[in-house]
Order: C-alpha cells, then structure tokens, then sequence
C-alpha cells in the first residue's frame, strides 16, 4: 500500500515551466469602447422612422498623437434552434453589404474621445443580428486593464403593414 502511494505522489510531481506575461508597449495608446453605452444593447427598429445607423464612443488614455486605429468586426445572424425553444445559434454572416462598418477609428491630437458608426440599410425585416467590434492590436489596447476592448449590440428591423 506505502509503495503505491509512494508512486502516485512521484507521478503527481511535474515542474511546471513558467512564462512571463507579455508587458505594454510604453507608447501604448490605451484605447477602449465606454462600457454601458446605449447603444451597447439590443435594437428593434422601424423600417422608414428610426435612424438606420448607430454610434458607439471610444476613448484612450494616450492622447499625444493623431491615429487612425484598426479593428475587427464581426456579424452574426441570430437562428432559432427550435420552434419552441428560447435558445439561438449564431450563424456568421458572409456578405456584409447590409453592414457598413467605418474602416478605422480616428482620433487627432490631444482628442480623448472619438465615435465609430455602424449603418445597416436593407436588412430582412424580423431577423436578430449580433454584431461585435473588437480591439486587438497591443499597440493601442493594453494587456492588463479595466477596460474594455470589445462591444457588441443586436438589431432587428420590423415593418408595420397598414390595414
């Protein structure tokens, strides 16, 4: 019984190899999306009243230079599982030439907050889209922080028939 114990506990012993954590670039810009925004939330629009676009506000901690910052986008169509069921399964989508995206976000020198803005026009009347914007670039998003370097909302649009 001691020899087995004494073989499990050898076994259990690894050295474990230890990596130090990447550190923020000392230019670092620290931009973030302002958390709890309005527009961070789910959208049902009408189709020829409501605004087709929306603004979403970015700040940075680093405001020494102009800069025209990368992001990433992502569209998720929202599907059903079942006719019943309350869950839903995103399904990407190819072709964005319902979304406009602005290419990059801008800021000039000494500017703390700037807005990027999203359009939609022609989307499916009663489809749920997700869409997430992304900072990843180290360069502007710093590795340990608060703050967030990701948003994301939902729209559907709905079209009322006159009787």
């Amino acid at each position: 019984m001691m020899a087995a114990a004494m073989a499990l506990l050898m076994n259990a012993c690894v050295e474990e190899q230890i990596e130090k954590a990447p550190y923020d670039s000392e230019d670092c810009m620290g931009v973030y999306f302002v958390e709890e925004q309005e527009n961070a939330k789910t959208h049902t629009l009408e189709r020829g009243k409501d605004d087709n676009y929306l603004e979403f506000k970015v700040r940075r901690v680093n405001a020494d230079q102009a800069v025209e910052i990368p992001y990433e986008y992502q569209v998720y169509r929202l599907v059903q599982e079942a006719a019943s069921d309350t869950s839903y399964r995103e399904v990407p989508v190819q072709d964005l030439d319902k979304f406009k995206f602005d290419k990059t976000i801008r800021f000039n020198k000494g500017q703390r907050e700037t807005s990027v803005k999203v359009s939609f026009e022609g989307l499916t009347t009663g489809e749920t889209f997700r869409c997430t914007m992304s900072i990843t670039d180290p360069r502007f998003v710093p590795v340990y922080g608060n703050n967030t370097s990701s948003i994301s909302f939902e729209v559907q649009m709905f079209e009322w028939e006159k009787l």
